[in-house]
């Protein structure tokens, strides 16, 4: 349930930035919009910055395995094969994000 919850406020987040609400999309709306208390909201996600960091590990977790921050220029080349197919396989999540 708990994880369940956490993936509504992040999807709620990701549909806000797709509806160019993202400015607007305070913890107070999130918790609106999931249909929580603004406590719960802040329970996952004690300000924008984890808010954030949250909604990145869900899409790269979305996007594969081989998806992810490299450490260096050999890493991020031999990742690159992978990091675009998942990206392609969430690509308009990936456009809301990069947007």
């Amino acid at each position: 349930m708990k994880e369940q919850t956490r993936d509504l406020i992040l999807e709620a987040m990701m549909d806000a930035m797709a509806a160019g609400e993202f400015e607007g999309m305070t913890h107070d709306a999130l918790a609106k919009k999931v249909g929580v208390s603004r406590q719960t909201v802040y329970r996952y996600f004690p300000d924008r910055e984890h808010l954030l960091r949250g909604l990145w590990a869900m899409i790269t977790a979305k996007a594969g395995p081989g998806v992810g921050m490299p450490r260096n220029e050999d890493e991020l080349l031999s990742r690159m094969p992978d990091t675009y197919a998942g990206f392609d396989a969430i690509a308009p999540m990936m456009m809301v994000s990069l947007s």
